[in-house]
């Protein structure tokens, strides 16, 4: 699976702000992207030599301790190993290779509403339950689709509809390298186990696994994912939310505020209820902040440095840090002199 879905837009995010920590990937991107756009006659001039000499320039400029005399030859390495792997076909034009430009997916209202209904309307006999149960070691429920289940199929189905696009075999997932990834983008937490929900849904028929443990998205074949997408039933999963649908479907399920302070969408922690009651006003990151309270600004008497204090501290100073070391240092040193003269004093007495 990919980590970035809209290549052609982050590429250009990257020209206009420089390389991000995962520098490498960037400069792979854009080593495509320059290759193309010469082959294509837009821009001429950028040879090979001309991007290894831009890449190792970007490099310097934007990666943290790079030296551009040691790891020339990494560089150029990196960019002879792309530029070969990236095709560009002239006279088949359908064959090359071709930047990615996901920017949102779609579906219908029926497979949101088959999603949310999951919880409810997947039931098990007893019958069926007994016969899970001795394959399982947890406790099987008469509802096993628990929403967090839910939130790991509809992330399988995003990734799905992402490689529909690119990939023949779209809705067939390879997850033990993007396993963290799949867990940020499905909100799946830490203790989500891959491994004990992968055969639970294998067995309840949402999936089947390969003998490479590729995981196939089954339930994509059912009849509700088949419902053609309309303007009134269309919905459009895109932006950051795509990068997070776990979290996207906990807002659909649950509602969502919008934090007074920062802006944001927050999904609410318990689906809505016929008793009301009023949202909260702040996400809880900003709740914890505004509690703090707006710090306090101090002088300090000796040396005139602000000092910046918060109102939960037990007690205020005087002085920032390096004067108050100054001071105590002093006060020492005034403390011995006073007990070197009491001890001479005491000498001195006949």
């Amino acid at each position: 699976m990919i980590d970035i879905y809209d290549e052609e837009g982050y590429i250009q995010k990257v020209l206009e702000q420089g390389l991000s920590e995962r520098w490498k990937r960037d400069a792979s991107l854009l080593i495509k992207y320059y290759k193309t756009k010469y082959y294509s006659g837009e821009q001429p001039e950028w040879t090979k030599k001309w991007v290894k000499e831009t890449i190792l320039k970007k490099c310097e400029d934007g990666v943290n301790g790079f030296n551009k005399i040691t790891r020339k030859g990494e560089i150029n390495s990196l960019v002879d190993s792309v530029w070969k792997d990236w095709k560009i076909d002239k006279e088949h034009p359908e064959k090359s290779s071709k930047l990615r430009k996901v920017k949102q997916i779609e579906f219908s209202r029926e497979v949101l509403d088959w999603f949310l209904g999951l919880e409810e309307n997947v039931v098990l006999t007893p019958t069926e339950r007994e016969k899970l149960q001795e394959r399982h070691t947890m406790k099987i429920s008469e509802h096993p689709v628990k929403f967090l289940r839910v939130k790991y199929l509809f992330t399988l189905f995003v990734w799905s509809k992402i490689q529909e696009s690119y990939l023949e075999n779209y809705n067939v997932h390879y997850l033990k390298k993007f396993t963290q990834k799949f867990r940020r983008d499905g909100d799946l937490g830490q203790s989500f186990s891959f491994m004990y929900e992968k055969e639970l849904m294998s067995d309840l028929g949402f999936i089947e696994v390969n003998r490479a443990s590729g995981i196939k998205a089954v339930f994509m074949e059912l009849p509700v994912f088949q419902i053609p997408v309309t303007d009134k039933n269309r919905i459009l999963l895109g932006g950051d939310d795509l990068y997070n649908c776990g979290y996207w479907l906990k807002k659909q399920r649950n509602g969502y505020f919008i934090c007074q302070n920062c802006g944001k969408e927050i999904a609410n922690d318990k689906k809505p209820n016929s008793k009301g009651g009023r949202p909260p006003k702040y996400c809880r990151e900003c709740a914890e902040e505004l509690k703090r309270g707006s710090p306090d600004k101090v002088y300090c008497e000796d040396c005139g440095k602000e000092i910046v204090l918060t109102s939960l501290q037990k007690y205020r100073t005087k002085r920032c840090a390096v004067c108050q070391s100054k001071h105590r240092a002093e006060n020492s040193m005034e403390w011995m002199r006073e007990k070197r003269a009491e001890i001479s004093n005491v000498d001195k007495i006949p």
